[in-house]
């Protein structure tokens, strides 16, 4: 597993063990939604132990392990101080992060975040910094994350997501989410769905911001139906979807 931004472009693809033996590497898929990859080498290995975000809690000893600054492997110690960080306001659900003071530089990306016993937690991938070096603040994709979509591209060879074709007001302060544009012939627009709507339940789940309707929808399948209560003037309309696939040009 690796960031899908690190071999992006990339006409050839190393890599390299501990021992400093170099394998060449097939691309199995990507998912940049979540900037991850996930690679091949023809050789046995002992896989590392995935740990599971549920049991990391803030305090706790976090070791970065990667190739900073082209220096050669490398292990920086820190403790966790977020295990759910939403970095870019604007971003998709999926793209949340554990934040870590362990020293990430570049070159860390793609490398391995681990617990005090081992356990992969995180896939380091970004750093906030002002002096470009590492300040303490360290950003890796949770582990959950990490394990889904290593599921879903083994399995399907893609990251398969569910699209309705709705957007949202980032700015609504109102209790639910406000509709602001529906995609034209879109699973939203046939089943009913206009701007303005204002969503108060998915699948009988109760939503009051925009990341929970993403991640909802996210995960569901295309074919699959999902019922929307939506708040219309003074009105409550239940409405059915039948749910599509997201590409990246739906983006």
């Amino acid at each position: 597993i690796t960031n899908f931004h690190v071999i992006s472009g990339s006409n050839e693809i190393l890599i390299r063990d501990y021992n400093g033996n170099e394998y060449g590497a097939a691309v199995i898929g990507v998912d940049p939604l979540t900037d991850l990859a996930i690679l091949k080498i023809n050789k046995k290995t002992v896989s590392i132990t995935l740990g599971k975000i549920k049991n990391i809690s803030i305090g706790d000893i976090a070791l970065a392990i990667g190739n900073p600054l082209g220096v050669g492997q490398t292990i920086t110690l820190g403790i966790i101080s977020a295990t759910d960080k939403e970095v870019a306001p604007n971003a998709y659900s999926y793209q949340r992060y554990v934040q870590t003071d362990a020293a990430i530089n570049p070159g860390n990306s793609g490398g391995a975040l681990v617990n005090s016993n081992g356990e992969l937690i995180g896939i380091n991938t970004a750093i906030i910094s002002i002096s470009g070096g590492a300040d303490g603040i360290g950003f890796a994709i949770p582990i959950d994350i990490a394990k889904y979509v290593l599921k879903e591209i083994i399995e399907n060879g893609e990251v398969i997501r569910g699209y309705v074709g709705i957007s949202a007001e980032i700015n609504y302060k109102g209790v639910g989410v406000l509709v602001n544009g529906v995609v034209p012939n879109s699973p939203a627009a046939q089943g009913g769905v206009k701007e303005y709507d204002i969503i108060k339940k998915i699948n009988n789940n109760t939503v009051t911001e925009i990341k929970e309707v993403q991640r909802i929808i996210g995960m569901l399948k295309p074919g699959q139906n999902l019922s929307m209560e939506v708040q219309r003037n003074r009105s409550l309309i239940k409405i059915n979807i039948l749910v599509s696939k997201m590409n990246y040009q739906m983006r």
